[in-house]
């Protein structure tokens, strides 16, 4: 062989090996490729769902918050009922035998500065 067949098959061998190697390169870059996108589309799925529970359970808080907001209004309603001074009046006469004292006992003490 001459040293030009011997160059020329050193370069054909080199390129080969090179060329096999990019092509072992480019097998690896698809995989890697399908093996992201595969993560990715699981990524979606499990954000989608995620989601979709988070917006049911804000969905339930604000069903709770209305009904304890109702339930509020009413004791509000409730204790402003039981406070009336006729209300008072009324227990103190009947479970305390309290009476209004009647106008002769009762003493008006004014200061004046």
């Amino acid at each position: 062989m001459t040293s030009v067949t011997q160059v020329l098959t050193q370069r054909i061998a080199k390129t080969s090996r090179f060329s096999m190697f990019t092509i072992v390169q480019q097998h690896m870059a698809i995989f890697m490729l399908i093996g992201l996108l595969l993560i990715s589309a699981f990524g979606v799925v499990y954000v989608r769902d995620l989601h979709r529970r988070l917006f049911i359970n804000l969905q339930t808080a604000q069903k709770t918050a209305d009904v304890l907001q109702v339930e509020w209004g009413q004791l509000l309603l409730e204790q402003s009922t039981w406070a009336t001074p006729s209300r008072i009046q009324e227990l103190a006469q009947a479970k305390l035998t309290m009476q209004v004292p009647a106008l002769r006992a009762i003493n008006v003490v004014s200061i004046s500065h």
